[in-house]
């Protein structure tokens, strides 16, 4: 199957309560994430609680984010403030925490 049918049946297992079948789909999907396509991947994640491809598909945007953000799938996500800002956020956190692993005793004048 496709990754636009497995979100449908992943949609269909969350309407009809299928924990197992939307595990399945979850998993299965996880190896399906590619950079044109983790946005919809994301959003279908968020809209059907799937919790697990969800994480997946944040942290990818994050790894390729120089990659995602510039292909259309990443313009749509602004239809959904409440993800973007995850999103932003969470590339705001890992931004802040490189810096941080970048400052040596020495670099800020004094030990730490």
């Amino acid at each position: 199957l496709s990754a636009v049918h497995l979100t449908e049946v992943l949609g269909l297992a969350d309407q009809y309560t299928l924990d197992g079948l939307k595990h399945v789909c979850e998993n299965v999907l996880v190896h399906s994430v590619e950079i044109d396509n983790v946005c919809a991947l994301l959003r279908h994640a968020d809209q059907y609680m799937a919790n697990e491809l969800k994480r997946y598909c944040l942290a990818f945007i994050l790894k390729n984010f120089d990659q995602v953000a510039y292909t259309k799938s990443f313009d749509e996500l602004s239809s959904i403030p409440t993800l973007l800002l995850e999103v932003t956020r969470a590339a705001a956190t890992k931004e802040r925490d490189g810096r941080r692993s970048n400052i040596t005793p020495g670099a800020m004048g004094g030990t730490l």
